[in-house]
């Protein structure tokens, strides 16, 4: 069986570095691919690179933003689940996160065990509808 993949699209090195630590060290089954922007992410997917069940995005990217990227991702790959993270904790990019078809929007101060059993359940539903 192959394992889970998570893409993590994220221009500050950082903070995706600590995301993939945390998440290898949490679910170790899972690879993770990074994207420094909403483009790069898009190419990854459509040429193959990378086939995440799961996308956590930034909500403020170089070019597009990850709302519109969001969007996108909803409209040619509706079985990726996509949850949107933020420093800004606004409910008005909440509700246009998941108007755009995110699972979750998540501030990244905050981001915790729950965050992980989000993620852990996103991928046992992809795991569980292909069974």
């Amino acid at each position: 069986m192959s394992k889970h993949q998570i893409l993590i699209v994220e221009n500050h090195e950082e903070l995706s570095k600590s995301l993939a630590d945390w998440i290898y060290m949490e679910l170790p089954d899972c690879s993770v691919c990074h994207a420094n922007h909403a483009e790069e992410a898009i190419w990854m997917i459509q040429d193959d690179f990378c086939d995440p069940q799961v996308i956590i995005t930034d909500l403020f990217l170089v070019g597009m933003d990850g709302i519109e990227f969001t969007r996108r991702i909803e409209n040619r790959w509706p079985d990726k689940k996509t949850i949107v993270i933020s420093v800004y904790d606004n409910e008005i990019y909440r509700k246009f996160a998941l108007k755009a078809g995110a699972v979750d929007f998540r501030v990244i101060p905050n981001i915790n065990d729950d965050f992980m059993s989000l993620v852990r359940g996103l991928l046992n539903e992809k795991k569980e509808k292909h069974v």
